[in-house]
């Protein structure tokens, strides 16, 4: 038995998550339409950003992989997701 939770989220959805996490500033404004405090969006690179996170988290998985004898992260159902978020976020359109 795996000690790892099964993942509950899709890759589409995780990938949306992050780009979202990293498109706004912690400033609120006034959305006139409704009159709702909304974060404000203030990063136009918030793909790139995004697409960085999960860069960095495959690295990590292909690091860990060269240190260790048992590639690991190679074959892991987590590591196929991180690859499908990185897609998604690539065909990520709003």
């Amino acid at each position: 038995m795996s000690k790892y939770k099964p993942i509950e989220i899709t890759p589409k959805e995780k990938a949306k998550q992050l780009i979202e996490s990293v498109a706004f500033s912690t400033n609120q404004s006034i959305d006139y339409y409704d009159g709702i405090m909304k974060p404000l969006p203030t990063n136009i690179y918030h793909k790139e950003c995004a697409l960085a996170i999960v860069k960095e988290i495959l690295q990590f998985m292909r690091e860990d992989d060269d240190e260790s004898e048992t590639a690991y992260w190679a074959n892991h159902p987590k590591s196929n997701f991180w690859v499908e978020v990185e897609r998604e976020i690539k065909d990520y359109n709003p």
